[in-house]
């Protein structure tokens, strides 16, 4: 948990504006690091972000919808693209890094957009997309989705752990109802508990 605090606390605009996503345009290796060149989704700013290469299954569920998102408007544009080449590099790299050129028209604001990225990075987001990228946390029935970024948060958060969002309202000790058989919260007006269903003496 506090290595993947950690990543996320790196994996943020380091102008130090609210933003709630970034917007990769680069993605390569360099030693033994992957290199993240990403805009702010909000203030724009060009961040530089070093992630280990060697823990990259756990930080590479940050990128499988943000790789996707459009340079200019931040639309997510997970169909439509396509790649364009594949190209060895020999700039700022000790080795020959293939990089895959990924281009889309933004299905929002109609522009074109062009992302370099590291070939093994690149076809490992393309396996996860298929098969659902392991994330820190598992969505369940109960489980609660951001409307501000889309991450997913246990039922009883008030806060998404990824952006802040609030995402319930607290609710009122004075008014909150609990059931006599399970002790699971309860609706105002709640005749059943939808925990054990148990009926609700008012």
């Amino acid at each position: 948990m506090w290595f993947q605090m950690k990543i996320l606390n790196s994996y943020k605009c380091i102008n130090g504006c609210t933003g709630t996503y970034l917007i990769p345009r680069k993605v390569v290796i360099r030693k033994t690091n992957v290199v993240i060149e990403a805009r702010c989704g909000k203030c724009k700013w060009l961040n530089r972000i070093e992630l280990p290469f060697k823990t990259r299954h756990e930080w590479l569920y940050l990128l499988q919808d943000d790789i996707y998102r459009c340079n200019y408007c931040g639309a997510i544009n997970n169909e439509n693209f396509k790649i364009i080449q594949t190209n060895v590099s020999f700039t700022m790299t000790f080795f020959n890094e293939v990089l895959s050129t990924m281009v889309f028209k933004c299905n929002t604001c109609g522009k074109l957009s062009k992302k370099a990225i590291n070939s093994i990075i690149w076809s490992e987001l393309k396996e996860a997309n298929e098969k659902e990228l392991e994330r820190p946390f598992l969505k369940s029935e109960k489980e609660l989705t951001c409307p501000n970024c889309g991450a997913i948060s246990p039922p009883n958060s008030i806060y998404c752990q990824i952006c802040g969002f609030k995402i319930k309202e607290i609710p009122n000790e004075e008014t909150l109802l609990f059931c006599d058989n399970c002790g699971a919260p309860l609706r105002i007006g709640a005749r059943f508990c939808s925990e054990c269903g148990n009926k609700i003496i008012s």
